[in-house]
């Protein structure tokens, strides 16, 4: 019979989902030590002790305390309906039987016709876990009824209805003798001969395969379940119509009871099944074709590498003392972005999961999140510590922060100079730096100093020492726009600080006369410097000259005031492209300018008769306009020469000078 389960199973998924967050209620019902109480917040399982909060040993579906069939959200199945179409087990199918043999056919009123079944998983505020069981029926048959629900490992199929048997595989049996209305439950193992259990355990033969390692659950105190011995009207079925008495059994099952704990299971099947007789090898007849499940008594580990910046993947390394049902996990490594997932771990624990030290690769562990957000403790030792419980997955992150890295570097005008530049680089939580840096080599703090990467923060500074002699700082830059001053390293950047630097020149004056060594001294004025005087420069001893000191770049000028007497015959300077009054000052250049005057003097021409002038004109012969000499009479033997006025020719430098004389008769 086809039931309504399917719409029980969505309307009352939210209110699963709301009785599911009050299951922290205290529970104040005092149960008979020993007995299956039916209590209204719970079920007592035999030893006394209250061990799931589901009502199941109440006889129906409704909700009196906090979880009953009613208020959760379940796995179910319905059978197909009555009659020539009925799923069921044929050709003398028995419980040992293999491969069942599936065919169709009518259900015989003294037999369990089957309508449905329903499995729901419960984890108590507690951490225990639970596995409910309901079953439904079309009528009482009026003897015992033997309720046989098949959990399997396999997914492929043999008959094309239920799945192949492994070992391993479990079934649980509802036993419930004529007139009774407290069940009992039993546990029994599919054998093979694959695993530890050999022949001698099985149930009703000697030969492999069969049901084996039979274990009354409901005597150790595992399971609990019950039957109505009363009519369950339409309204409190939640869909499935009427119920008359003894056509809906529930049962509730300790998973710790049906692993073991040193190995993994993963049951993906349920299927219901039924047999009028008590005895194990009596013909099956009636099921219910599988439904898929969920159940498995170990859990997973997955360990997350995040990295920040995600686009640095680094490479980390791990250690664990995670326990698998086949080995431990002692070391894996990751990089970012990546994840190691870890199954089959066997509950329990603690297990921890231990990263290597990252410094050295120049990234910090910043975080540790098990789900729980991360704490200091955890970061300090590196280590994530946690537990698995059956059937959970526990994913740890581990983020890890790349350090950064400052590189300075130094531009000199003219470029290619090895002048080292001093430094000093300040931070938080940091010992000042001292350091140098040129042109051509640069200081990397990572590879440079003892410091290796740093942590991403703002505060960093760089101050230069004042600049050697010589140079002029022009300015300073990083390439992530912060200033020298206050450098925001972010994750894994390089900040990259520029300082440039230009190299000053200098303007040497020097003198030179012609005769040289004359020692008059000729006066200056320049553009870059205060006034200055400079005599004949004497190679032998460098001087004098006139030196400006460092100067810019730029464009100067220096000039001489005349001097009677002299005469400047030349000026220039020695870098090709300057003169004193335009001097192009290149960086690191030192230009020479020369200065060169010539030494002027007086012609006197005196044409004389015995110790007198005599009247006459001179003329230069080059074209220097015509002297009359001085007729006036002077005593020859007292006149001073230079100062006479006769035939003078003025500021004449050394050389030769032809002269012409003419002399006229004398007047009488």
């Amino acid at each position: 019979m086809r039931g309504n389960l399917g719409g029980l199973n969505r309307r009352w998924f939210m209110a699963a989902t709301i009785i599911a967050a009050a299951v922290i209620v205290s529970l104040v019902a005092t149960p008979m030590e020993g007995a299956n109480l039916p209590g209204r917040e719970g079920t007592y399982l035999p030893s006394g002790a209250l061990a799931t909060q589901f009502e199941s040993t109440d006889g129906n579906l409704t909700v009196q305390g906090i979880l009953d069939w009613g208020n959760v959200s379940y796995t179910t199945q319905d059978d197909q309906d009555s009659g020539s179409g009925d799923d069921a087990f044929g050709k003398g199918t028995k419980e040992d039987t293999a491969v069942p043999v599936p065919v169709t056919g009518s259900i015989p009123p003294n037999k369990s016709d089957l309508s449905a079944f329903g499995v729901y998983l419960e984890e108590n505020d507690s951490g225990g876990k639970f596995m409910h069981l309901f079953w439904t029926r079309v009528q009482d048959p009026k003897g015992t009824t033997n309720m046989d629900f098949e959990f399997n490992q396999s997914d492929e199929s043999a008959n094309g209805k239920t799945p192949n048997r492994t070992d391993g595989d479990l079934l649980i049996e509802y036993k419930l003798s004529k007139g009774g209305t407290v069940p009992e439950l039993w546990r029994y193992t599919w054998i093979d001969g694959s695993g530890t259990l050999t022949a001698d355990k099985c149930v009703a033969s000697s030969s492999l395969p069969c049901w084996g390692d039979k274990t009354n659950l409901t005597e150790s105190g595992d399971a609990a379940g019950s039957i109505n011995t009363s009519l369950i009207p339409a309204g409190e079925s939640y869909g499935m119509g009427d119920l008359d008495p003894y056509t809906f059994g529930e049962a509730s099952v300790d998973l710790t009871s049906i692993f073991d704990p040193n190995k993994c299971t993963s049951f993906g099947s349920a299927y219901l099944k039924s047999r009028s007789s008590d005895s194990f090898t009596s013909a099956i007849k009636d099921f219910i074709a599988p439904q898929t499940v969920d159940i498995k008594n170990c859990g997973a580990v997955i360990i997350v590498k995040n990295t920040v910046p995600s686009d640095e993947r680094g490479d980390f390394h791990f250690s664990s003392n995670i326990s698998t049902d086949s080995v431990v996990v002692s070391t894996f490594s990751l990089n970012g972005g990546d994840s190691e997932t870890i199954s089959n771990v066997l509950s329990g624990g603690p297990y921890m999961v231990t990263e290597a030290n990252p410094d050295s690769l120049g990234w910090d562990l910043t975080s540790i999140d098990c789900g729980d957000g991360s704490n200091p403790e955890a970061i300090a030792l590196a280590t994530a510590t946690f537990t698995v419980d059956t059937d959970d997955t526990v994913t740890c992150i581990f983020t890890n922060t790349k350090r950064g890295n400052i590189n300075v570097l130094v531009e000199t005008t003219p470029g290619g100079s090895t002048q080292d530049f001093h430094f000093t680089l300040s931070g938080p939580a940091l010992t000042d730096l001292d350091f140098s840096a040129s042109d051509s080599t640069g200081y990397n703090v990572m590879t440079d100093s003892s410091l290796g990467w740093l942590r991403p923060d703002s505060g960093y500074s760089i101050r230069e020492y004042t600049e050697p002699a010589g140079w002029f700082a022009t300015g300073n830059s990083c390439d992530d726009g912060s200033r020298v001053e206050n450098i925001e390293l972010s994750p894994g950047e390089t900040a990259t600080c520029t300082f440039t630097y230009v190299k000053m020149g200098t303007i040497i004056v020097r003198k030179e006369t012609t005769p040289s060594g004359d020692p008059q001294s000729f006066d200056f004025t320049s553009t870059y410097g205060p006034d200055f005087s400079l005599t004949d420069f004497i190679p032998e001893t460098a001087g004098p000259q006139n030196d400006s000191g460092y100067l810019l770049p730029g464009t100067y000028s220096v000039s001489e005031s005349d001097l009677p007497g002299w005469e400047l015959t030349s000026s220039t300077c020695d870098d090709g492209e300057s003169t004193p009054g335009n001097i192009n000052l290149q960086a690191g250049e030192t230009v020479t300018c020369t200065f060169n005057n010539t030494k002027l003097f007086t012609i006197i021409t005196l044409v004389c008769h015995a110790d007198q002038l005599y009247a006459s004109t001179v003329a230069l012969g080059n074209g220097t306009p015509i002297q009359t000499l001085d007729l006036t009479a002077q005593d020859s033997t007292s006149f001073n020469l230079c100062t006479l006025t006769g035939a003078r020719f003025e500021d004449m430098s050394i050389g030769n000078h032809p002269i012409t004389v003419s002399i006229s008769p004398l007047p009488r």
